[in-house]
């Protein structure tokens, strides 16, 4: 429990990944227009199911978000 002993140690790393959610965020729209205004898939089923699969990998990176923010709660829930 070192990790949440000192907020020095998980403040930037919750700063980072909040940093490079928004970042994903911005990835997924843009591959989402580019899917649905290229030409790469003609079916319109094709390219719903790469929007759903670009949907699937950028809830990783909320997940990942959700996390640092309840990780941070508890710590500093055990500071007080």
């Amino acid at each position: 429990m070192l990790f949440l002993a000192k907020h020095t140690l998980y403040l930037p790393i919750l700063i980072t990944s909040t940093f490079y959610e928004h970042e994903a965020d911005i990835l997924e729209e843009k591959v989402n227009r580019i899917i649905f205004a290229g030409n790469h898939c003609t079916e319109l089923a094709e390219k719903l199911q790469l929007k759903d699969f670009v949907n699937e990998i950028a809830s990783i990176s909320d997940e990942a978000e959700n996390i640092g923010e309840k990780l941070t709660i508890f710590a500093i829930k055990r500071e007080i």
